[in-house]
């Protein structure tokens, strides 16, 4: 029988067979799609950050502690501590507690993580703990003229990618945790978890041994013997002191604890007396300036600190000796901007 051929205006349609697959191929991709970005979505926060397809770094490892602490603990402290790697290893909260009777805890981590990823961690902290009696802010003062982005590579990105959506209500990056999903999925097939691999820079632990000695210490690690290498850290020209990044970060921290009616204490640690030929002016202008601005900020005097290389595990970490007579400068601050 001959097929009758279209007429005009006939209605009749049938789909081609190459339409019919693309058709099917597209709704399989979209379903498969949805279906890994809702695993992603449902991942460990832990996992979100640190499952890469590899093993987690130390440095990966020491930024994900203090904002899981942050979201997932309900633990009460009288002062909680922000700020990069001067503050996780100059700042013993044991210590602390013994001079000033306050609780406290180290959420210290790195430079290049930003006095954004700080605000991110107070704003978790305070959605999810009792509230404070202060938050202290204790940075290197070179660390103002660092631009974060340089040495944390995508960890910063990462860390706003992963906890935003908890912390911020931030929308989350469809593709990405598509990606995440999948990568769980397979994971979660194999039965491998990155979290029990050893750390890349710290190969005697894995992440979650890492994180219970973390825990023990309450955030302090001090650094092994009484030097490192005291060059490690450039000598600095001092030639521009603040990046316009860090006071926008270090004013959104402020306003997070203005919010949570908790002041906020901004302490620089000391520096070597090696760095002491450059020019500070800018340091002691921007804390001024910042003072004024937030009332209910205090920025401790002195603003510089300076320390013999005898104190200084390199030009900006303490050694344990440093620590023992930096605390009591760091009670007495706490203390005079609760009177306050």
């Amino acid at each position: 029988m001959a097929t009758r051929a279209a007429e005009p205006g006939d209605r009749t349609f049938r789909f081609s067979p190459t339409l019919l697959v693309l058709a099917s191929t597209t709704l399989m991709v979209g379903i498969l799609g949805f279906v890994t970005y809702r695993w992603g979505a449902a991942t460990d926060t832990e996992l979100r950050f640190l499952d890469q397809g590899r093993a987690p770094t130390s440095d990966e490892a020491f930024v994900a502690c203090p904002i899981e602490y942050s979201l997932h603990s309900r633990e009460a402290n009288d002062v909680i501590f922000l700020g990069d790697s001067v503050c996780r290893y100059g700042i013993d909260p044991n210590q602390f507690q013994r001079l000033s009777g306050l609780k406290a805890f180290n959420l210290g981590s790195f430079g290049f993580l930003g006095p954004s990823g700080y605000a991110i961690t107070a704003r978790t902290y305070f959605a999810n703990h009792p509230k404070p009696q202060a938050v202290v802010l204790c940075v290197s003062a070179i660390s103002f003229a660092a631009d974060p982005e340089t040495g944390g590579g995508s960890i910063p990105r990462r860390f706003e990618d992963a906890y935003g959506p908890e912390t911020l209500q931030s929308i989350p990056q469809y593709t990405g945790f598509a990606k995440l999903g999948a990568r769980s999925f397979e994971n979660w097939f194999n039965g491998t978890d990155v979290r029990d691999s050893a750390l890349i820079g710290m190969e005697r632990d894995t992440y979650r041994t890492f994180q219970k000695r973390w825990l023990e210490s309450r955030g302090y690690f001090a650094l092994p013997g009484v030097h490192g290498n005291p060059h490690l850290v450039e000598a600095f020209s001092g030639e521009k002191l603040i990046l316009e990044d860090w006071n926008r970060g270090v004013c959104r921290l402020a306003d997070e604890c203005a919010a949570a009616d908790v002041p906020l204490v901004v302490r620089y640690c000391p520096l070597s007396t090696e760095f002491k030929g450059a020019d500070y002016s800018p340091v002691e202008q921007w804390a001024d300036e910042f003072a004024s601005t937030h009332p209910s900020a205090v920025v401790s005097r002195p603003t510089l600190l300076w320390y013999d290389p005898l104190l200084s595990w390199d030009r900006v970490h303490l050694n344990a000796a440093g620590v023992a007579n930096f605390m009591p400068v760091v009670a007495k601050d706490v203390q005079v901007a609760l009177k306050k």
